[in-house]
């Protein structure tokens, strides 16, 4: 939040990208590991990738939030570093 508003949308596009690319990686390995028939391996990747996957969906939320409402902001920053509220935007979604 330190940058000017484009510089962030320039910056938030960016992680978008790189995140997409990654739960597509952690996912054709989750694929791997289903085929091997190695459950641990596969629930464990499974979980963490569905909550790569939810930073995706928290930070198009913030870009679509209030920008000058700096508490919110602030919030939803938090919510891509905290374990439970990913949980919550897996289960939402």
């Amino acid at each position: 939040m330190q940058l000017a508003a484009p510089e962030r949308l320039d910056v938030i596009a960016e992680g978008l990208g790189l995140l997409a690319e990654h739960v597509a990686t952690l996912r054709e390995d989750v694929l791997h590991l289903a085929e091997v028939d190695r459950p641990r391996g596969l629930a464990v990747l499974s979980a963490q990738s569905e909550e790569e996957a939810a930073k995706v969906l928290i930070l198009l939320d913030l870009v679509r939030m209030n920008w000058r409402d700096h508490e919110a902001v602030g919030r939803q920053i938090g919510r891509f570093y905290n374990h439970l509220a990913r949980c919550i935007y897996v289960d939402a979604t």
